[in-house]
C-alpha cells in the first residue's frame, strides 16, 4: 500500500500538505496569467480566446480539487494537461501556431507573461510527478532533512509564481483616452479604412491578377485589423473617435490628412480610369499609403508595452514592408518607376 492510499492518507496528509498546497498556487498562479490575456486573445479569433479560458478555468479548479481529493488519478491529470499546455507553448514560439485561426502557421514572439505562466508549469508537473510516482509513503515529508529542503524551495517558488502572476494581473489595467495605444488604435483604423476602400475599387475593375490579388489581400487583412483595434477601443471602453487630432499621441499632430493617405480627388479618379492606368495609379497611391502607416506602427512599439498592440505593430511594419517593395516590383514591371518617399517622415525601408 502506497503513501497515497488509503491506509496512508493521513500520514500522507500530514507529512505533505506544503507540497499540496505549493502546487495548488502554482495551479492559480498559471490560470490567472491565462486569464489576464485572454481578452486579447478573444479579439484575435473566438477559438484562441476560448482556449485561454478553458485552460483558466481548469486550472483555476485544479488547484482547489488537488487540496480536496490528492490521489493519483487527479495527479496523471494534472501532469498531462500542463505538459501539453507547454508542449504547445514551445510549438507556437519555434515552428508556428498549428492548425486553426488567422494566425495559424505564424509563430508567436516570447513575452514576459508566457514564461511566468511555462515556468509554473513546469513546476507543477515536477511536483505532481513526484507526487504520483513515489512509492514510499508520506512522499516528501517534512521529517526527513532533503525532503524538508525541497519542500521550502517548492513553496518558495508557488508563492513567488503566484505573487507574479497576481501582480501581473492586477497591473492589466486598460489604456487611457490619450494613450499611444489608443491613439494608434484610432489613427490606424483610419488609415487602413482609405487603403481598404482604394483596394475595392480596384478589386472589381482591375484585369491584372497580380493587381487583383494585392487588392484582395489588403482588404481581407486590413479589414480584419481594423475590426481588432476597434475591438481594443471597446474592451478598453473608449470612443473610436477623439477630439485629437492625428498623430498628436506620436508628439507629432496634423491638422491635415495623415502621411500617405490619398485625397478624395485621387480615390474618386480611380473610379473612371481606364483599368490598366487605374492599376498604375493604384500602386502609385498605395506605395505611399504603405509608407506612411509604418512610422505610425514603429512608434508605438516605442512606447507600448501591451503584447496585443505590440503584435499587431509588428505585424504592420513586416507586412507593409514586403507589400510596398512587391509594389515597387509591379510598377517597374509595367514600365513605371516608383514614386519616391514624400512624406516628410523618417521611413528608412527594411
Amino acid at each position: 500500500m502506497t503513501g497515497l492510499e488509503l491506509g496512508s492518507e493521513g500520514r500522507f496528509a500530514r507529512g505533505s500538505r506544503a507540497v499540496l498546497y505549493a502546487a495548488a498556487a502554482l495551479s492559480l498562479a498559471a490560470a490567472l496569467i491565462h486569464l489576464r490575456v485572454t481578452p486579447e486573445h478573444f479579439e484575435e479569433w473566438w477559438g484562441y480566446g476560448a482556449f485561454f479560458l478553458g485552460t483558466a478555468v481548469f486550472q483555476g479548479a485544479y488547484g482547489p480539487a488537488l487540496l480536496r481529493w490528492p490521489r493519483p488519478a487527479l495527479f496523471s491529470l494534472g501532469i498531462a494537461a500542463n505538459l501539453g499546455v507547454v508542449v504547445l507553448w514551445l510549438v507556437t514560439r519555434t515552428a508556428g501556431v498549428p492548425f486553426f485561426g488567422p494566425d495559424a502557421g505564424e509563430m508567436e514572439a516570447v513575452g514576459v507573461l508566457d514564461l511566468a505562466a511555462t515556468a509554473a508549469e513546469l513546476v507543477l508537473v515536477f511536483v505532481l510527478a513526484r507526487l504520483r510516482f513515489s512509492r514510499r509513503p508520506g512522499l516528501l515529508s517534512v521529517a526527513r532533512g532533503g525532503d524538508r529542503t525541497l519542500v521550502q524551495i517548492l513553496a518558495l517558488a508557488a508563492v513567488l509564481l503566484a505573487g507574479l502572476a497576481l501582480l501581473l494581473y492586477l497591473s492589466g489595467r486598460p489604456p487611457g483616452d490619450g494613450s499611444p495605444e489608443a491613439g494608434f488604435a484610432r489613427d490606424m483604423s483610419v488609415h487602413h479604412a482609405q487603403a481598404v476602400e482604394m483596394a475595392g475599387i480596384v478589386q472589381g475593375r482591375t484585369d491584372n491578377e497580380e493587381v487583383r490579388t494585392l487588392a484582395t489581400d489588403i482588404i481581407l487583412t486590413q479589414q480584419a485589423q481594423i475590426g481588432q483595434m476597434q475591438g481594443w477601443l471597446s474592451v478598453w471602453d473608449l470612443s473610436p473617435t477623439s477630439a485629437e487630432p492625428p498623430m498628436a499621441w506620436m508628439g507629432m499632430p496634423t491638422e491635415g490628412t495623415m502621411p500617405g493617405m490619398a485625397t478624395r480627388k485621387e480615390i474618386n479618379a480611380l473610379r473612371d480610369m481606364p483599368p490598366a492606368e487605374m492599376d498604375k495609379q493604384f500602386l502609385r497611391l498605395m506605395i505611399p499609403h504603405h509608407q506612411g502607416a509604418i512610422p505610425m506602427a514603429r512608434a508605438v512599439l516605442d512606447r507600448t508595452d501591451r503584447p496585443e498592440v505590440e503584435r499587431l505593430a509588428s505585424s504592420i511594419v513586416a507586412s507593409q514592408s514586403a507589400e510596398i517593395k512587391a509594389m515597387q516590383d509591379m510598377l517597374r514591371r509595367m514600365g513605371e518607376k516608383p514614386p519616391p518617399n514624400k512624406n516628410g517622415m523618417d521611413m528608412p525601408m527594411e
